[in-house]
């Protein structure tokens, strides 16, 4: 378990929604951060072997091993069920550089009613785990969300746009040492800078100005593992959760 006040954070967690906590072997994370580093710089120069284009225009990595390998490191599977009480399990893992054509990432919750009357997303809400590296770069904002409002959610969606004004926001800067864990019914949206996006020369990919790539834990209760698919390898097979 990571070295926290556990009785505290669960308590935090579910009031709040979210936990920033530094990753607990840190002499790991030196050897995965230079990993993530040199597969960025790839990204980069438009060496695009390790990445699949995937939603709505971003490029993914989903190194299986090396990100198992991360979450037992730091035990962050255990974490989740701790700070919840229930069973959760590894539902997707990869890294991201975002390139997108549109600006859905605007305020959302993965888990929400529609039109009053559909319940969309997955129930309990998955567990998110982000991580925002700096990569020796200039630490920024990387993602706002509104405390609490997990424990907010209205049928009117009307509550919400007056939440993502008037709630407390709270914004995620990139860090080599802190990921955020939070409850994925939370309202959350990137910073606007994230929205636009211009072509490379070779028109392939996409730069963001200032922009970082993130690195995407989701877990999802043992109910939903079905229908919340992580994907295949480049074998073809699909990948394993963690249980």
């Amino acid at each position: 378990m990571n070295d926290i006040d556990l009785e505290k954070a669960r308590f935090d967690f579910y009031q709040k929604g979210y936990l920033i906590i530094p990753f607990y072997n840190s002499l790991y994370m030196k050897e995965f951060i230079d990993f993530l580093s040199k597969e960025v710089n790839k990204f980069f120069l438009g060496n695009l072997n390790n990445w699949v284009r995937t939603y709505d225009g971003s490029y993914d990595i989903t190194f299986d091993n090396k990100f198992v390998e991360l979450i037992k490191e730091n035990n962050l599977d255990n974490l989740v069920c701790s700070l919840t009480n229930k069973d959760y399990f590894l539902a997707d893992a990869k890294l991201r550089m975002w390139c997108p054509g549109k600006r859905y990432q605007r305020w959302h919750r993965d888990t929400y009613f529609e039109n009053d009357i559909k319940l969309i997303g997955r129930t309990p809400p998955n567990i998110n785990i982000f991580f925002y590296p700096r990569l020796n770069k200039e630490s920024t904002v990387q993602l706002h969300l509104i405390e609490r409002s997990q424990r907010r959610d209205f049928d009117n969606k009307v509550f919400d746009f007056i939440q993502s004004f008037f709630g407390k926001k709270v914004s995620i800067t990139s860090s080599d040492e802190n990921f955020i864990i939070f409850d994925s019914s939370i309202l959350h949206g990137l910073p606007y800078r994230f929205l636009y996006f211009k072509p490379f020369k070779n028109k392939k990919m996409f730069s963001f100005k200032n922009s970082y790539p993130r690195l995407i834990f989701r877990f999802c209760t043992s109910h939903n593992l079905s229908n919340y698919n992580r994907g295949k390898n480049k074998n073809n097979i699909n990948y394993p959760s963690i249980k």
